[in-house]
């Protein structure tokens, strides 16, 4: 089940390549690339200092303060929670699932 809201408009945020509803079985069983609500995990773009996002209280990740508050190298490091590092913990975690 989602967390409470904890984003709202104008947030700095961190979105992911991949976003699911957060309530059917696959974004339940952590797999949100195959939300069953969510046709094809398709948006309008999302690659864009501004944008509108389908489900944002379930993948949205809020950062504190703002963009001009991090340094070019930290905010750098940022953006690679949208997409590659998510998916090296993803594969991870989906890896030790079945070896505890």
């Amino acid at each position: 089940m989602p967390s409470p809201p904890t984003v709202k408009p104008g947030d700095f945020v961190i979105a992911p390549f991949t976003h699911g509803c957060g309530h059917c079985a696959a974004c339940l069983a952590g797999f949100d690339g195959s939300c069953q609500s969510h046709d094809n995990n398709f948006s309008n773009g999302v690659q864009a200092e501004y944008i509108r996002f389908s489900h944002g209280q379930w993948a949205l990740v809020k950062i504190p303060g703002k963009p001009s508050d991090y340094s070019e190298g930290m905010f750098k490091s940022l953006l690679t929670l949208a997409d590659v590092m998510a998916t090296g913990y993803h594969a991870a975690r989906v890896a030790n699932h079945n070896h505890p």
